[in-house]
């Protein structure tokens, strides 16, 4: 994915207060939740990995973890290679580390999309 690819999949449009203020709660609580299903170590993600569901905090919806599993699926399309992102060593970091899980190998962003898209399905399948 080119940077021109990645801009696409934010369509930019005037807003108003209302909607910023209400876009700004939805990013809050997409980011409360990705900070409490992926915590902040590798070894964090690997427990998530490895539990038979994601442990989800009570309060979140299936919104809240839709929009995360979007926000994941995002990151996890970003080619590191592109000019534009090589220049963030955190990103750099986040695309070379590898989680382990069983045979299988995951980068944080890989680790993090699984572990989002299993909390989705988990709290589909609760309804």
């Amino acid at each position: 994915m080119d940077e021109h690819e990645f801009d696409a999949l934010f369509p930019y449009r005037p807003f108003d207060t209302k909607e910023a203020t209400q876009e700004g709660a939805r990013l809050r609580r997409c980011s409360s939740l990705a900070s409490a299903l992926f915590g902040k170590t590798p070894e964090d993600l690997q427990q998530q990995l490895l539990a038979p569901h994601p442990k989800i905090p009570p309060g979140f919806s299936l919104n809240d973890s839709r929009d995360l599993k979007q926000h994941t699926e995002q990151l996890l399309a970003i080619d590191p290679t592109v000019p534009r992102w090589a220049r963030f060593s955190l990103f750099q970091q986040m695309t070379s580390r590898t989680i382990a899980f069983g045979i299988q190998r995951y980068s944080t962003f890989e680790a993090q999309y699984k572990i989002a898209c299993c909390a989705m399905e988990f709290l589909e399948n609760r309804r």
